[in-house]
Parts: structure tokens; C-alpha cells; sequence
């Protein structure tokens, strides 16, 4: 396994020079130190570039494999825009590629057109023991310039392309599953708990990046309890100038005649009686 690890690093070193990392690295470390571990390929119209997560050693560790590694960064050409900042070989925030996608202008990680010349492109954090972290940046690959750069935006997953939009969905991971019989008006009731699971898409505004709710696309999940987007909104507690879901613990009730089905948002794990004193909105 180590000999098939190091034969992996051997050939990604091999496909960029050093003289490119020297012009990659100057600021913060020593060019030699930065070596190529994975790397996804792109195309926004003519324009090519790539998204390469490198390590600091030469080898390829195997914990490199499954956790990531420190830098990720940009590149088009000879250019490359570092996007995290190291603090050594096992310190501080580890990357990866987040993986194929449909549709995607990249393959090995999620990226989407936000206009004509400018992509979003999505990779994930190490977040041990938790669901990884996702992170994105904007990258203008008519000028070759990163945008916009957010670390650490949450848990992403699900990234689909309909039309000219696109969007992905968040879910905050819990261990804490709950379930249980419940009564509302006089009818008898099964519910369970459940990760609210809500579309969200990425608006460029001026020069930097907003994550936005897509009540479009997040109400069609809830269509056969909430009435639009609108109310959807307030019932699940979206949250502007954080970029979050407040209420992202949805209770689902099911009537046991399998009629009616119940639900209420709450920004935690609700006791039975909450829930019991909190109205529910359901299905006509």
C-alpha cells in the first residue's frame, strides 16, 4: 500500500514544475515544500483551469487519503491562487475535492457557471469526527482573478444544475434522532425527527459571494404540507445574514390512518411537550 501511495505522489509531482510552485508559494513558504496530491480539471467556455489540493511533504501520507491535505488553490497557466494558508504538515484545516457531479464545468469537484465568465467552485474541509465541511470560491476565469473565497460554509451536498440555475442542499449532522406517538385534534399521530433538508444556491453581489435560500426549489420538498415559498421561509427560519437555516430540525407526523401529515421546524431537539404546545401545520 505505501509503495502503491508513493508512486501516486511520484506521478502528481511530475505533472507540474517547480518553477510554478515557486511563483505559487513565494509569499508564505519554501516552493519545495508543496507537492500536488489530487486535482480536478475545468472548463468555463474557452477558458481552462484546475483545482489541485497539494501537501507539504513530498510522500503521500495515507491519512493524506481519507482526511485531505492543507493547501488548495487555482490554477490557469503558470498562475495559482492559493486559497487556504497552512500552518504545517498536520496542522491546522485539511481539503479535498468534493467529488463528481453532474453537469459540472469540473470533473473531480462540484463547479457551476454564476455568469458568463465567472464559475463557483465547491471543496471540502476535514471536520473529524463530524460530516465534512464544504467550502467555495469564485473564480473569474476571463481575468484569473478568485473572487470571492468562503472557508468553512457549512455541510454541503446534493449540488444539481436545473436550467441556468443551480443549487445544493445543507444538513446539520445530529446524533440525536427522536421519535414518538403524539395526539393533535383528537387524531393519533407517529412522528420522527429528521435533518431539515433545504435547497440553497450562490448569487454574486458586486464583489463577493451570497449564499441565498432556494424557496423554489426547498418549498417543492414541502409541498404537500406549506403553501409557497413565503411561508416555508418563516417556518423554517432562514436566516439572511448568516446564510443558515435557524430551524433545521424538522418534526414529521404521520397519521396512523396514513391521511394527514404533520410538521414543525425548531432550531433544536424539542421535548414532547413543545411539541405538544406548539401548533402543527398540516396537510388539508
Amino acid at each position: 500500500m505505501k509503495n502503491r501511495v508513493l508512486t501516486l505522489a511520484i506521478v502528481a509531482t511530475n505533472l507540474f514544475s517547480s518553477t510554478v510552485f515557486a511563483q505559487a508559494f513565494v509569499r508564505k513558504f519554501d516552493s519545495s515544500s508543496a507537492n500536488p496530491r489530487e486535482m480536478a480539471m475545468c472548463q468555463l467556455g474557452d477558458k481552462d483551469f484546475r483545482v489541485v489540493v497539494s501537501g507539504i511533504g513530498r510522500v503521500f501520507e495515507e491519512e493524506e487519503a481519507t482526511f485531505g491535505s492543507p493547501i488548495i488553490s487555482i490554477q490557469a497557466g503558470k498562475s495559482n491562487h492559493v486559497l487556504s494558508t497552512p500552518g504545517g504538515e498536520k496542522e491546522g484545516p485539511q481539503y479535498k475535492l468534493a467529488g463528481r457531479s453532474r453537469e459540472s464545468l469540473c470533473v473531480g469537484t462540484p463547479a457551476y457557471a454564476i455568469d458568463v465568465s465567472k464559475a463557483v467552485i465547491f471543496f471540502n474541509q476535514d471536520n473529524r469526527p463530524f460530516h465534512e465541511k464544504t467550502s467555495f470560491s469564485v473564480y473569474d476565469a476571463s481575468t484569473d482573478k478568485v473572487v470571492f473565497t468562503k472557508l468553512d460554509a457549512g455541510s454541503f451536498s446534493n449540488w444539481q444544475k436545473r436550467g441556468s440555475r443551480f443549487f445544493f442542499e445543507e444538513a446539520v449532522p445530529r446524533s440525536d434522532v427522536d421519535g414518538g406517538e403524539v395526539t393533535i385534534a383528537g387524531q393519533k399521530f407517529t412522528y420522527a425527527d429528521k435533518d431539515l433538508i433545504a435547497a440553497q444556491t450562490i448569487v454574486l453581489v458586486g464583489d463577493r459571494a451570497e449564499v441565498r435560500a432556494d424557496f423554489e426549489e426547498s418549498h417543492s420538498k414541502w409541498r404537500y404540507i406549506v403553501r409557497d415559498g413565503a411561508e416555508f421561509s418563516k417556518l423554517a427560519g432562514w436566516d439572511a445574514t448568516t446564510w443558515k437555516f435557524k430551524n433545521h430540525v424538522a418534526y414529521v407526523a404521520r397519521s396512523n390512518d396514513g391521511k394527514k401529515i404533520c410538521v414543525q421546524y425548531w432550531d433544536r431537539r424539542a421535548k414532547l411537550d413543545e411539541l405538544k404546545a406548539r401548533g402543527w401545520t398540516c396537510t388539508k
